[in-house]
């Protein structure tokens, strides 16, 4: 049977173009969700423990808390969890680290920095902020996100002189100068100070002075002089003393 090439060939090309278009389509699809050409992704969950110093002077504070990395997509007994950096900290020691199948956990004890705000003293407002991200990878393969279970404070946490307020979490991209670009995590412990202990410590001891000043300076001679006594009797006992030196 003769096949008429003029009526095949644009059958034949329309089916090329389109099975061409579905390969095409299907690579793009498998390298989109192919796990080796994204980042591994880390639920990150900070449970503060203990505030146990604040230097007001140097915008430095010692903490104590537990971090937690889980994935679903990462079995941590075959991949070691990352390497942490803790930008804004100098830590002094990490203890009770247990690792198991989709987690990894840890107890970590230093000292963190920040710029504190006293613009508003003596109503002070204190920001804690902890900056952690991986050592070595950049952000096209490790990503930290915020948990599942938000990061917070103990219950039994308290601090003295300051009021736990509320705990801001935020993810970002940060860009060194070189152009590296890593997955930051930034938990802040925002605190304030009571109402009532601003008002002593910081308004009442400027009344209690003001008063005394307007009680000294403010009242007449005659009525110093008469809940004073003495100070008529310190005027004439300095007065002849002078006139004794002199003679």
């Amino acid at each position: 049977m003769d096949v008429n090439l003029r009526v095949v060939c644009p059958y034949l090309i329309v089916a090329i173009l389109i099975i061409g278009f579905m390969n095409n389509s299907f690579a793009q699809t498998q390298q989109i969700s192919d796990p080796e050409n994204s980042p591994l992704m880390y639920d990150v969950t900070i449970t503060l423990m203990d505030i146990s110093d604040i230097d007001y002077e140097n915008g430095g504070y010692s903490l104590s808390f537990w971090i937690k990395l889980y994935s679903e997509d990462i079995d941590f007994t075959l991949v070691p969890p990352p390497e942490i950096d803790f930008v804004n900290g100098k830590i002094d020691e990490i203890v009770h680290e247990y690792t198991d199948k989709n987690s990894y956990s840890a107890k970590v004890y230093g000292t963190f920095f920040t710029n504190m705000n006293f613009r508003n003293y003596p109503l002070m407002h204190l920001s804690l902020p902890i900056i952690i991200e991986p050592v070595q990878q950049p952000v096209d393969e490790i990503k930290f996100v915020s948990g599942k279970v938000s990061s917070n404070i103990d219950e039994n946490l308290t601090v003295s002189g300051l009021l736990f307020k509320q705990v801001k979490i935020d993810t970002l991209d940060y860009t060194y100068f070189d152009g590296d670009v890593f997955s930051r995590y930034i938990v802040t412990f925002e605190f304030e100070t009571p109402i009532l202990t601003s008002f002593l410590v910081g308004i009442f001891p400027i009344l209690v002075l003001a008063g005394l000043v307007v009680f000294l300076f403010g009242c007449g001679r005659s009525y110093s002089s008469s809940f004073f006594p003495c100070h008529r009797c310190w005027r004439v006992t300095t007065t002849t003393y002078i006139s004794d030196i002199r003679r």
